[in-house]
């Protein structure tokens, strides 16, 4: 059986791009034939966004209806749509599941979401207990921030010059992330979000040091580290060359090497299916309405055990890779570094310039080589008879919609060969370079391997994905705007305004409203027990955060609340300790000083006074701790610094500890003079002392 060797191109459409960076899975041959690029031409960056544009539909609002059939059944039809930002919505109907009838939801950017099962409406709370998180992601996702990180780029993409490709005009970009423009790239993030005033508040509210990080950002002791630990990474930065259509933008060809791992490349060829421009389809007006690639993935089980020992080989630090390649040349891939002076490139006004001198262009050749070796290596048959264990023949068609071009039919043939699957893994039993599954310690099972008579057949089926977009809709409103979606975000907001003006009374009202549309509202609970707590409603403050722990057991903040509550109210002690001691657990050298103050309280409450003193000195050393750290406000400071003492106080008066029971109930009225139950207490220890003092004096 030959492998298919028609690909004048290693190509891969840019909706798959980020696939493809990730991987750097496809290599080929270069160009058949460069020439000199025509003015005027845009400069590199300018093309890079134009091909983002022309191709991503993120960049607006879409609508795409998805069909997908296998071996000509039904299996789903899907609509998407977004509308931008966090707004989307989906209705899906699965014939392969009776009985679930059609599926629909939708999200808003406040994170709240809608599932619908036939009849049935469920309301989904925002998944990360932080609304604000949510309501950011607006600004995170938005034209300008992709318009700041493309930008970002510039020095690393470069325009080689131009090629024909099917009779249209190509320009040919290049680009290789550095060190230098990741860093850039993370700055202008930065730089680009925390000039957001809302999103600066939340994470500095959050505890993140935007000083030190900017600072570190700018830090050339720590980039020099750092550039030194890269250096010394072989094949970190990868060589992406992207051909772009001259007229529409669409890409019409990709291909990968890396310049300082030929090893790298050579076991990505293992990994490389072939990828290839079949047809173009050119309208009247002469822009591109249609593009059709062609992939191909054929795997012997030879092939198939070579692509783990060079998965092995690879993870091996400063190892060799040895030859993997499935009967191919073994002749080591040439050398491809090169100098950055050295590769052509285009200015900044975009005009290509031509080799520098007799060096840069040998620097060229070697490049193009390198790709070539990788290409024609890869490109040797596999020998007739030999098993396959997988095969995939796969066509991808992209079709103009209105200003993009995107993706619009998937379809294919697959292959799979479970008996020659289990020959190549069966290569590597007791090896040591596959982990051994659960169950298959004393070796593989003789009646799944092929000598058993039982063997694997092999399958094939056939598959079909269609894709309709509208580029005029988002999400769909009937979703988005449902009554119930949109009355629980309200009663969120309305809960968050009262929160913030300290209303307490004010939240209870569209909390509890909440906790009823969603009983799974985890924070909801949480806030509306803080409310009935503030309120005097400690039944229900406990009631509320026992749903907590039900829905979240090792929330380690409502573990401590709620045994504080049963505790300080001598409501169960010792459910109390119990509860105390399982927040501290979760926490077990970072536990802050409110977790150790109520486990402390919660042991004086069961009579273990050393245990409660023990714990109530150590959380007096972590709260001033915590104060130097700037973890809190002085009016805070104060309330928790008096309670501690407070208690401190109670457990040495209770010890008839009186001079060290004194000298902590007066340093909590020193922090909070209205407490109290410190001034009772400060009244029982003034007579505690005067009558010790009373029976030390001689009578008269």
């Amino acid at each position: 059986m030959k492998r298919y060797t028609r690909r004048p191109y290693r190509f891969l459409p840019a909706f798959f791009l980020l696939v493809a960076v990730a991987t750097s899975a496809f290599t080929g041959l270069p160009p058949a034939s460069w020439v000199a690029a025509q003015e005027p031409i845009p400069s590199a960056i300018e093309i890079f966004k134009a091909n983002l544009a022309a191709e991503t539909p993120i960049l607006n609002p879409f609508q795409v209806r998805a069909q997908f059939e296998m071996d000509g059944n039904q299996m789903a039809d899907v609509t998407f749509g977004w509308s931008g930002g966090a707004t989307a919505s989906f209705r899906a109907k699965l014939p392969f599941m009776p009985g679930f009838g059609e599926i629909a939801g939708a999200i808003r950017p406040s994170g709240f979401a809608l599932i619908k099962f036939g009849p049935t409406t469920q309301i989904v709370a925002p998944l990360v207990p932080y609304s604000r998180i949510l309501e950011l992601l607006p600004r995170v996702f938005n034209r300008e921030l992709l318009a700041e990180l493309i930008t970002s780029q510039e020095p690393a993409v470069r325009l080689q010059g131009e090629v024909e490709i099917q009779g249209r005009r190509a320009y040919v970009l290049e680009w290789q992330p550095t060190l230098e423009t990741l860093l850039d790239t993370f700055k202008s993030i930065f730089v680009k979000l925390t000039s957001d005033e809302a999103f600066q508040a939340f994470l500095t509210e959050s505890g993140v040091p935007l000083d030190e990080i900017a600072a570190g950002l700018d830090d050339e002791a720590w980039q020099q580290e750092l550039a030194k630990a890269v250096a010394e990474t072989d094949g970190f930065f990868t060589v992406y060359r992207h051909y772009v259509d001259a007229i529409d933008y669409v890409t019409l060809g990709y291909e990968s090497y890396t310049p300082d791992s030929p090893e790298f490349d050579k076991m990505l060829e293992l990994l490389a299916p072939q990828v290839e421009l079949e047809d173009i389809t050119i309208g009247a007006d002469g822009h591109i309405q249609q593009l059709v690639w062609r992939i191909r993935i054929e795997m012997s089980p030879k092939e198939i055990a070579d692509l783990v020992a060079a998965l092995e080989e690879t993870a091996a630090d400063g190892q060799e890779v040895e030859n993997f390649s499935s009967g191919k040349d073994d002749e080591k891939t040439e050398d491809v570094a090169e100098d950055e002076d050295q590769v052509t490139g285009a200015g900044t006004n975009g005009a290509v310039q031509e080799p520098a001198d007799d060096q840069a262009q040998d620097s060229q050749d070697t490049k193009e080589q390198a790709i070539a070796n990788g290409k024609a290596a890869e490109e040797q048959p596999i020998a007739d008879g030999e098993a396959i264990a997988f095969s995939l023949d796969m066509k991808v068609v992209l079709s103009r919609a209105g200003q993009s071009v995107l993706p619009t039919e998937v379809s294919g043939l697959v292959k799979v060969d479970p008996a020659a699957f289990m020959e190549a893994v069966s290569s590597f039993e007791g090896t040591g370079q596959l982990p051994v599954p659960l169950g298959l310690e004393d070796g593989f099972d003789d009646s799944l391997t092929p000598s058993s008579e039982e063997a694997l057949e092999p399958e094939e089926h056939t598959f079909r994905l269609t894709l309709q977009w509208d580029t005029t809709k988002g999400a769909d409103p009937e979703l988005v705007e449902n009554t119930q979606l949109k009355s629980a975000e309200r009663s969120w907001q309305q809960a968050l305004e009262a929160i913030e003006a300290e209303d307490w009374e004010a939240a209870v009202a569209p909390l509890a409203r909440l906790t009823r549309q969603i009983p799974t509202f985890v924070q909801a609970h949480f806030y509306l027990s803080n409310a009935y707590i503030e309120t005097g409603e400690i039944w229900a403050a406990i009631g509320e955060l026992e749903q907590v722990i039900m829905l979240q057991p090792n929330d380690w903040i409502a573990l401590n609340n709620l045994a504080y509550l049963y505790v300080d109210q001598d409501i169960d002690p010792e459910r109390g300790l119990e509860l105390a001691l399982a927040a501290y657990d979760l926490l077990p050298d970072s536990a802050p000083a409110f977790v150790t103050d109520t486990l402390g309280w919660a042991y004086y409450k069961n009579g273990d006074l050393e245990a409660a003193s023990w714990y109530l000195e150590d959380a007096l050393v972590l709260l001033a701790n915590e104060n130097g750290a700037g973890m809190y406000e002085p009016e805070e400071y104060a309330v928790h610094a008096a309670e501690l003492h407070y208690h401190l106080a109670a457990v040495y008066a209770t010890r008839e500890m009186y001079d060290q029971a004194k000298e902590h109930v007066e340093a909590a009225l020193e922090h909070n003079p209205d407490l109290e139950a410190a001034r009772e207490l400060l009244a029982e220890v003034n007579e505690a002392l005067a009558e010790a003092t009373a029976e030390s004096e001689p009578s008269a």
